[in-house]
C-alpha cells in the first residue's frame, strides 16, 4: 500500500478507536467534525452545538457509538506507530445514515450515482505530515478493504484543484468593491484545470489545505477512477468498479 516503511494502516474498529480519538483531538481545524458530516449529511445546528468544543464532544460520542455498532468504516494511517491520517469510506446507506440528521435539515452529502455501492467522502492528514503520501496510502487501503468486502461501484467527489484569490483581486475589491465590473471581470478569467473525460473545470477558490478534504482528482485517477461529471464548482464525480 505504501513504499514508505514507516507508514502502516489499520481499519477503524473498537480496537483502534483510541487512535481515531487521538487523531481527532489534536487541535486540527477538522477536529470538531470527527468525520460525522458524512454520516449525518450536515453539520450540527447552532442550537445543538453552540461552540466547536461542544460540537466536538457530541460528534466524538456519536462516532464512537457508530463504531461500536459496526456502522462506521475508515482507514487510519500511522507513521512510526502514531496516527497521522484518515480516510472515510463506507457503503452508501451509511453515508449518510437515514434519520441521523435533525428532521427538516437539508442533506447535502448523498450519493451522486444511484448505482454506487460505496463512497469515499473524506480524508484527513495531520498538518505536520502533509505532502508525504498519507492520503494516497489511506485511499489504497480503503480500496483494498472495499474489494475484500464484495467490491462494486465506488464513487467519490474530489477536487480538480484550488486557486487562492491573489492580492490583485483583493486590491480591486477594496478599491472598487467586490461587485464592481473591475472585480467581476477579474473573476471571469478564473483559472481552470483540464480533467480527463470532462474537459476544463474551474479551480476552487481558496487554499488547498482548507478545501482538499475530499481528495484530489489526480489522486483518484492514479487509482483507476474515471471522471463522470462536474458536481459543483471544482468537485468532480469519479467512479471505479472493483
Amino acid at each position: 500500500m505504501t513504499t514508505d516503511p514507516r507508514l502502516t494502516t489499520r481499519e477503524l474498529s473498537p480496537q483502534t478507536w483510541s487512535n481515531f480519538e487521538k487523531l481527532f483531538s489534536q487541535g486540527g481545524g477538522w477536529d470538531f467534525c470527527c468525520c460525522m458530516v458524512p454520516h449525518r449529511g450536515c453539520h450540527l445546528t447552532g442550537k445543538q452545538a453552540p461552540t466547536r468544543a461542544a460540537g466536538h464532544a457530541q460528534n466524538l460520542q456519536a462516532k464512537k457509538d457508530l463504531v461500536m455498532q459496526g456502522r462506521a468504516h475508515g482507514i487510519l494511517v500511522y507513521r512510526d506507530g502514531e496516527p497521522v491520517g484518515w480516510c472515510k469510506y463506507g457503503p452508501v446507506d451509511e453515508l449518510p445514515i437515514a434519520g441521523l440528521a435533525k428532521p427538516g435539515r437539508k442533506i447535502a452529502n448523498q450519493a451522486h450515482d444511484p448505482t454506487s455501492q460505496w463512497r469515499i467522502p473524506c480524508f484527513v492528514t495531520h498538518k505536520q505530515h502533509r505532502g508525504q503520501g498519507i492520503a494516497r496510502t489511506a485511499l489504497a487501503a480503503a480500496l483494498e478493504s472495499i474489494q475484500g468486502n464484495g467490491g462494486g461501484w465506488v464513487e467519490a467527489t474530489p477536487l480538480a484543484g484550488t486557486y487562492s484569490l491573489p492580492q490583485r483581486y483583493h486590491q480591486l475589491a477594496k478599491t472598487y468593491g467586490k461587485d464592481s465590473p473591475e472585480a467581476q471581470k477579474y473573476l471571469e478569467e478564473w483559472p481552470t484545470i483540464v480533467v480527463r473525460g470532462i474537459g476544463r473545470v474551474p479551480a476552487e477558490r481558496g487554499g488547498f489545505g482548507s478545501r482538499a478534504w475530499v481528495g484530489t482528482v489526480s489522486m483518484f485517477e492514479r487509482h483507476g477512477f474515471e471522471a463522470v461529471e462536474i458536481v459543483r464548482g471544482s468537485r468532480v464525480l469519479m467512479r471505479r468498479h472493483l
